[in-house]
């Protein structure tokens, strides 16, 4: 009798381990999902500003962008005569 009771007993221990792995592994997945869609929505910010930071980079390059820049401070072009050769 009591070695049935035994391992009626570690049957119900071991049926509970199992239950209660199986619930840790299913929060655990829940868990690292929701980190991967922080991670995918942050990619995509990253990737939008990555693409505005390109195109502002581009804007600043324009040979017409530099032109206007430099009018606005009051820089002319510079004529040979300005040019000092150094000996």
């Amino acid at each position: 009798m009591k070695k049935k009771n035994l391992i009626i007993s570690l049957l119900v221990g071991i049926t509970l381990l199992f239950v209660f792995v199986y619930i840790y592994q299913v929060s655990n997945c829940l868990h690292e999902s929701y980190r991967k869609q922080e991670f995918e929505k942050q990619k995509k910010q990253l990737e939008q500003k990555k693409q505005a930071l390109t195109h502002e980079l581009y804007q600043a390059k324009n040979r017409d962008t530099i032109t206007a820049f430099a009018k606005t401070l009051g820089l002319q072009p510079i004529r040979i005569s300005q040019v000092k050769k150094l000996q």
